[in-house]
């Protein structure tokens, strides 16, 4: 399959055999609008890192998961004070954890894509790709076997590496979000690190005429009174009027000794686990295990666990020496009652160790604070340590180095657990892997985009490295009043996300009520259709537990919080004086930038619809439950099920959620978003083995998915919950300002190719094809990598691929023949919107990849220079002489695209490009550095079609024996 020299320098479609398509006035990509709404062509996901980077295990590469450009950047780290950037790898969508196995190899989860992509790490390129359950997270290596935690689907999957072509075994875990990962010493045992495991609280009902309100009973330990003090016989603080006592849940805190107590040390356990469990809704003897590690037999697969570490357990790693399982992460305490005595301490950051089935110990790696005080002097608030992501130990076990993502810096633990050291990094430092030999560490800064280069010995930065970020300005701008400890806090240890866990929740209740408070008005929403009554009802100050909700989608909400008592964002701003124990509350231009943040954050595509988006009106619930529910009707929403139920009755405005509050279960509360619902399973209070979480549905977590689904009464039985699990997702069933901002459940998938095509990755591909055809919702992009340059395609309307030079249109056959010749291409499913950047204008510059590298310049900087002229204003039209990169939009928001013939100016046309109607504009974009013809012939030299003994798909490396290798267009990348 050799090429003669005049085909390696004719350039990829041009190889092939395949003519430029001249085809006049094909315009793309589709004319559509999506429920998903990009921003500068980022669909913005918070998507959290678990091992971002590694090191070969010569210490020769450095791998870094850039999960805003959903690429691995590599770096040669012979040099380990000064690594060199080689490539960026394109991969699946949202990588958050990169492994090494050996020198040669690196596993890279994706976690949007639910994917891992093999690396041959001297090829640089995906050789492979795994498809995994739902959010896989981390990956780790234990004799012939590789095991990923899947995070929502609650498992770990056993993939055999002499085999990977058959399925992998399953291992269920009994908890909430398996992430983080580590192998012992001997290999013999996995640990898997419950990211959301819970801390032993749960919430007993105490609703006002409510069928399991136990809290009001007489035979509670206040003999029915509700609230009960939390103080003795009193209240602290004191209450300021007898009218705020209105009766609401109690959180109760499992103890080391087994029995349930209330912020009061008052047993409740004859109402959680004793005689009386069936008054608040569970089964005798039933339990919340708070599964906080589990420990898997590599041999046998058989599953133990640790339990009673921390709430949210964040990264983990082995102790060289002792073999101990060190995790970071944080606790909360949420069994204390009112916001005045939780203000400045309601989480604490801790680490813990153990052996497995001994006694854990544990340390507060904020020594310093002593919590009496909500805030400190700015010098020992320096010395804090937020939101822990990464963690490594030294070889001789002497130091551990732990990452402070909300405080932007890495303390350093000596094997004691007492804090000896401080390092100040970059924004946002998640993972770090270390080079002990050399004295070096690294450390990625996930919102700065950057790698910290340390001095291990010296505890200093040498160098910062920065790399690729494509995130948008708004994004970065807001970012920090929801992540950075040290503006959110007076104490330099907490902030928003500290509950708001990446824009999510922490699964907990919270009673954040205040006795010295007074009643607050809201709007009242009528009970039979759910709409503002025309009046305001007072709610009480004295609010009792309530869930965590999740930030996603909430920009376009009206009024917010469960009881619609904030009018907007701007109203939360007293909660970081009032909680997170600043003096002064951000400005109403902080808000503003955190609003803006907030409106960007999307939800992931729902896992219970197919790749299709189809909805199923059959779901089996997850392994505590495993029933299987189905929905007959599928449209209970619109109250034309058998039940004549109606769920927007209540749930009716924007995106699902009221914004005026119904009297019902004993106050009255909003209607919260119906999306996400299967996000809230994990408490089965029939369950005789226990739940995995403490907290459900409703406004304070007390009721099982039943109750919350209206599936347990003779009003709708179980015709609708299938329903729920799979709501979100476009192309319905929510319409209009019912819809959120959601994506096509195909968005993420992938298939590589390369060399012999096996049929069913065929079939998906033609599948793929077939949904990003004419769809408003996803498109389909192709990367490939040849030598350190990377190669982009995105599937037209007409079915043929665009390449990243404009000239150059390839056929899907086309596509495939390259592939089989033994060149790995990887297909990828994206949102609309998305697909100009991730797979023809990674810095969206309006010059085009190889373009940029035609031209000796780097795809990768959006500074390059280019001349824009102006073609038409909204709602005109634009000509295109020929074919061009044209952009639409005003101000700092565009959207690009490739477009030929004759181009309509409108938002339909470009998707989401944000910008003031009425103002935006087509403007047809040019490079202003002429192509070189010494570079672009080197670059099409580079970009040929490959010489190539075609292998099997289980090898990694070797592959490239005919690729020019990475010194002949090194320069090209500079």
């Amino acid at each position: 399959m050799i090429k003669s020299l005049t085909s390696r320098l004719m350039g990829w479609p041009q190889a092939l055999g395949f003519a430029v398509v001249a085809v006049a006035a094909v315009v793309w990509p589709l004319a559509s609008q999506s429920d998903t709404r990009p921003t500068e062509g980022t669909v913005n996901l918070e998507t959290a890192h678990v091992h971002p980077l590694d090191v070969a295990s010569d210490m020769k590469r450095l791998l870094v998961a850039n999960t805003a450009a959903h690429t691995v950047e590599v770096y040669d780290s012979s040099d380990p004070r000064n690594p060199r950037h080689l490539a960026a790898i394109p991969v699946g969508l949202e990588p958050v954890s990169v492994r090494l196995r050996g020198t040669g190899e690196a596993w890279v989860v994706n976690q949007l894509s639910d994917s891992i992509s093999i690396i041959d790490v001297y090829g640089l390129s995906v050789v492979r790709t795994l498809k995994t359950s739902n959010e896989p997270a981390d990956v780790v290596f234990a004799g012939s076997r590789a095991f990923v935690s899947c995070a929502d689907a609650n498992v770990v999957e056993v993939f055999d590496l002499n085999n990977l072509a058959a399925a992998p075994q399953r291992v269920a875990i009994a908890g909430e979000e398996p992430r983080a990962m580590a192998v012992s010493s001997d290999g013999t045992k996995v640990y898997a690190a419950i990211f959301e495991s819970g801390n032993g609280t749960t919430v007993l009902n105490g609703r006002s005429g409510d069928s399991i309100n136990v809290v009001s009973r007489t035979e509670g330990p206040y003999q029915g009174q509700n609230p009960p003090p939390n103080a003795g016989n009193a209240f602290n603080p004191p209450l300021s009027s007898p009218s705020n006592a209105v009766p609401v849940s109690l959180i109760v805190r499992k103890s080391a000794s087994g029995t349930w107590l209330d912020d009061n040390q008052r047993d409740w356990s004859s109402f959680v686990s004793g005689g009386l469990a069936s008054a608040s809704g569970r089964v005798a003897g039933w339990n919340l295990a708070d599964n906080d590690v589990a420990v898997i037999d590599t041999s046998s697969l058989a599953v133990s666990y640790q339990q009673r570490l921390m709430n949210i357990n964040m990264a983990m790693a082995i102790h060289p020496p002792s073999g101990m399982v060190t995790v970071v992460g944080t606790d909360a305490l949420n069994e204390v009652r009112y916001e005045p005595n939780l203000r400045g301490r309601f989480i604490k950051v801790m680490v813990t160790g153990f052996y497995p089935g001994g006694t854990p110990v544990f340390a507060d790696l904020n020594p310093h604070l002593d919590y009496r005080s909500a805030s400190v002097a700015p010098a020992l608030k320096a010395q804090s340590i937020g939101d822990p992501r990464g963690m490594a130990w030294r070889q001789d076990g002497s130091q551990a180095f732990i990452t402070g993502m909300g405080s932007n810096n890495v303390v350093v633990m000596d094997s004691s657990g007492n804090r000896v050291g401080h390092i100040p990094v970059g924004q946002g430092p998640t993972g770090i892997a270390l080079n002990d030999a050399a004295g070096v560490g690294y450390v990625v800064n996930k919102f700065s985009g950057s790698v910290s280069v340390l001095d291990l010995n010296a505890r200093q930065v040498l160098k910062t490295m920065a790399y690729h970020d494509p995130t948008p300005a708004v994004i970065k701008a807001g970012r920090p009043f929801l992540y950075d400890t040290m503006l959110g806090s007076g104490t330099g240890h907490t902030s928003c996300a500290s509950c708001h866990v990446d824009g999510k929740t922490d699964r907990l209740a919270w009673d954040l009520g205040d006795p010295r408070g007074s009643f607050t008005a809201v709007r009242d929403a009528d009970n039979f259709t759910g709409a503002f009554s025309g009046k305001m009802v007072n709610v009480t100050p004295m609010k009792g537990p309530m869930l965590t909700q999740t930030l996603q989608d909430i920009g376009r909400h009206g009024n917010l919080h469960w009881r619609g008592d904030k009018t907007d964002l701007a109203s939360f701003s007293g909660t970081f004086v009032n909680l997170q124990g600043l003096d002064t509350a951000p400005s109403a231009a902080g808000m503003a930038k955190f609003k803006a943040f907030l409106d960007t954050l999307h939800l992931p595509p729902n896992p219970y619809r197919a790749l299709n988006n189809t909805r199923p009106s059959t779901v089996t619930l997850p392994a505590a439950d495993s029933r299987t529910v189905t929905s007959a009707s599928m449209n209970a929403l619109r109250g034309t099920n058998s039940r004549n139920n109606n769920c927007l009755q209540c749930h009716l405005r924007s995106g699902s959620r009221n914004d005026a509050a119904n009297l019902e279960l004993g106050q009255s509360f909003v209607a919260p978003s119906l999306a996400g619902f299967y996000k809230r399973l994990g408490y089965w209070p029939k369950n005789a083995g226990g739940s995995w979480v403490g907290t459900g549905f409703f406004h304070d977590g007390s009721d099982s998915v039943d109750r919350a689904a209206r599936t347990n009464t003779a009003e709708s039985q179980n015709d609708m919950l299938a329903e729920l699990m799979s709501l979100e997702g476009p192309e319905g069933p929510l319409v209009g300002g019912e819809k959120r901002q959601d994506m096509h459940a195909g968005v993420g998938r992938q298939v590589t190719l390369m060399g012999s095509l096996p049929m069913a990755d065929s079939a998906l591909l033609d599948q793929m094809v077939s949904i990003a055809k004419g769809n408003a919702h996803v498109a389909l992009v192709a990367k490939a990598m040849v030598g350190s340059a990377s190669r982009g395609v995105v599937m037209r309307s007409d079915g043929s691929f665009q390449a990243d030079r404009l000239g150059e249109v390839i056929s899907l056959q086309g596509l495939k023949d390259y592939a089989a010749g033994g060149l790995p291409i990887t297909f990828t499913l994206v949102a609309k919107g998305t697909e100009y950047r991730l797979g023809l204008d990674r810095d969206q510059d309006g010059i085009l990849d190889t373009e940029e590298v035609d031209r000796g310049l780097n795809p990768a900087d959006p500074t390059t220079p280019v001349a824009r002229t102006s073609c038409g204003a909204e709602g005109g039209q634009c000509v295109v002489g020929g074919k061009a990169v044209v952009r639409f939009g005003s101000g700092t928001q565009w959207a690009y695209a490739v477009q030929e013939g004759t181009v309509s100016c409108t938002v339909l046309a470009f998707g989401e490009p944000g910008g003031a109607a009425g103002t935006r504009v087509c403007e047809v974009v040019r490079p202003q550095v002429a192509a070189n013809s010494t570079k672009a012939a080197q670059n099409r030299l580079a970009l040929a079609k490959p010489s190539v003994v075609v292998r099997a798909q289980s090898m990694v490396s070797g592959w490239r024996d005919g690729l020019p290798q990475a010194s002949t267009t090194k320069a090209l990348w500079h």
